[in-house]
């Protein structure tokens, strides 16, 4: 077993971001700041009313029981996440015991004594319900400084700090239950490789940690192509020119890749590898699912290729991508590692490769709301008469 200091000192860091996901975020950033200069004001008036609420022992105490059920219940700041657990304690306790059960957790947790760290994980099963996800809302409320909205370490849903610090920054947290840590060290180990992060990025500042957050949150989307604000913003000159300038100044922290550079390292190494009198032709726009097509005579390949400015050659495919190296017998795929050194590396790796080694992060379904029904469907050999209506 590791000790605490070993444990922490293994933990992700801001400077591990690989560098051509800091590029890529230099430019998001800069997309999102040009239309989203501000924070929203709802979130901010959430925040004092219920900062004040929780100020001090005599404050904490006056409390009544819609105060704490409205700043439990409210998706304001960070959706609370699955309630059942408070909502049967508040019936079966009644208002008044669960307020004051309440009022002793969130007390304890701010001002106790010992390490915050500790406290948190000490109130995570003590009180109707009200787990880590509601605890870590307190702090975001008292301490916007130092804790981002978003909750959960990890998530079932694939929407945990864990998920969105390797989706976004390229940082693999381990699993809760491989690290013998606590829920409480993990929570607030999380939130600050996440502020640290996001702190990191060059450019233009946040207005504020609730701002950063908002940012955060999009682009997680936009990685993992569920809807964003970044599916409305073209990358308009201004846009540009902000970027160019995120990307100047990431090129001072020692973060100097263009992504487009490196991709067209991996095109140009590629388009190269084939001579006459092989014919070569880019098909990158057409969203065909592959690049490149290469021929001779009857022989033909379809290519995708991938590059990485990185020694690894971890690599995202999409559906389409996916889809042909599962149908299309000519596809094949090229990785370039370390693209923008002095010797960069192609490699090629057959469809079968590929497809034996992908795995899915997320699905998206597109449903028809019409084609949708009002009844439950019926399970197989139910009576239809003792269906739910």
């Amino acid at each position: 077993m590791r000790t605490l200091t070993e444990a922490r000192a293994a933990f992700p860091r801001a400077d591990q971001i690989p560098v051509d996901t800091a590029a890529l975020l230099a430019d998001l950033k800069a997309r999102y700041l040009l239309t989203q200069p501000e924070p929203s004001p709802e979130v901010h008036e959430y925040a004092a009313r219920n900062r004040a609420i929780f100020s001090g022992p005599e404050a904490v105490t006056a409390a009544t029981p819609d105060d704490l059920w409205a700043f439990i219940t409210s998706p304001m700041m960070a959706a609370p996440g699955n309630l059942g657990t408070f909502y049967r304690g508040w019936n079966e306790n009644g208002p008044e015991a669960t307020a004051a059960s309440l009022r002793g957790t969130i007390e304890y947790l701010l001002r106790g004594p010992g390490d915050e760290e500790d406290r948190l994980t000490d109130m995570v099963s003590n009180t109707y319900g009200v787990g880590v996800v509601l605890l870590t809302k307190v702090l975001c409320v008292m301490q916007p400084q130092r804790f981002i909205a978003l909750l959960p370490y990890e998530s079932g849903n694939g929407k945990g700090k864990q998920d969105i610090g390797r989706v976004v920054f390229g940082l693999p947290m381990p699993n809760s239950d491989s690290t013998g840590l606590s829920l409480g060290r993990l929570a607030y180990w999380s939130n600050d490789l996440l502020r640290e992060a996001l702190e990191a990025l060059p450019g233009t500042s946040f207005v504020d940690l609730e701002h950063a957050k908002e940012f955060l949150w999009q682009a997680f989307c936009y990685l993992q192509e569920w809807p964003s604000v970044f599916d409305n913003l073209p990358t308009d000159p201004a846009a540009k020119a902000i970027s160019d300038g995120a990307r100047e100044l990431t090129a001072g922290q020692g973060h100097s890749v263009d992504p487009q550079a490196v991709e067209k390292v991996g095109m140009d190494m590629v388009t190269a590898y084939f001579s006459p009198p092989w014919k070569v032709e880019h098909v990158d726009r057409e969203k065909c699912g592959w690049d490149i097509t290469a021929t001779l005579a009857d022989a033909r390949l379809c290519i995708e290729v991938k590059a990485t400015s990185g020694p690894a050659p971890t690599v995202y495919v999409t559906a389409n991508e996916l889809d042909k190296a599962e149908t299309n017998p000519d596809w094949v795929m090229a990785v370039v590692i370390n693209a923008l050194a002095e010797e960069p590396l192609l490699r090629w790796h057959t469809a079968t490769e590929v497809v034996a080694t992908v795995k899915p992060v997320v699905y998206r379904a597109r449903l028809d709301a019409a084609a949708g029904t009002d009844r439950l469907p019926a399970p197989a050999d139910a009576e239809d008469e003792h269906l739910p209506r």
